[in-house]
């Protein structure tokens, strides 16, 4: 079963000014077997270079990603890692390429506030970028949620939700009439440091995230 991966970059910019780079949020376009299509937003979180080629790492929504992508996609996964995503509902991607334009965001495991804003950034159908201010307007220790509905043209699932010091988590659920639901990067420390072992975390992964080449 053929399983090709196209990393799409998404153009232009909508209801708010980035404060971050664009170029680290992408459409994966899974095409299976040329019968079947997926397409999930990611955001590009690190990248290492060496003579090999450039091994880029995204995160997304774990279950947007249903197998053989999923498969596809993390095929050296250990049972574990698998069940840990699973259970966080986040996927750590690992995509190795001859080279690349994108360059990472920063993440931070230190996520707003109650009542704080943050920026949810999505796509429309053409794949434009769509950058929605949001607020806080719940939390737990794994999860917030903001205070708006997210437009009826966006596909947020899967889509990272900024604040001013970088991702700080992966929107997991999107409904119609209700704000999105923003899984925690801050619950999934041991998860990003197996899973991705060159990314800085800081010494106690409390600290806002820095990027590396």
């Amino acid at each position: 079963m053929a399983v090709a991966v196209a990393l799409l970059a998404m153009t232009g910019t909508t209801r708010a000014q980035l404060p971050f780079r664009s170029t680290a949020m992408v459409q994966l376009r899974f095409e299976i077997d040329t019968t079947k299509v997926a397409v999930a937003p990611a955001v590009l979180v690190h990248r290492e270079d060496g003579p090999g080629g450039v091994t880029l790492y995204f995160l997304t929504t774990e279950h947007l990603l249903h197998p053989p992508a999923l498969a596809a996609a993390r095929s050296e996964r250990s049972e574990e890692s698998l069940d840990e995503e699973a259970r966080l509902d986040l996927a750590v991607l690992r995509i190795v390429v001859e080279k690349s334009p994108l360059m990472p965001a920063g993440i931070t495991l230190d996520p707003p506030g109650q009542g704080d804003s943050f920026v949810v950034v999505s796509h429309g159908s053409t794949g434009s970028q769509i950058a929605v201010p949001q607020r806080i307007g719940g939390m737990s220790d794994r999860s917030a949620v903001g205070d708006l509905e997210m437009p009826s043209i966006a596909e947020c699932v899967g889509a990272p939700a900024f604040s001013e010091k970088g991702v700080f988590g992966i929107v997991t659920h999107c409904e119609a009439g209700k704000p999105p639901t923003i899984t925690l990067l801050a619950g999934a420390r041991e998860l990003l440091r197996r899973l991705i072992p060159s990314l800085d975390l800081g010494p106690d992964g409390s600290l806002p995230v820095g990027v590396g080449n």
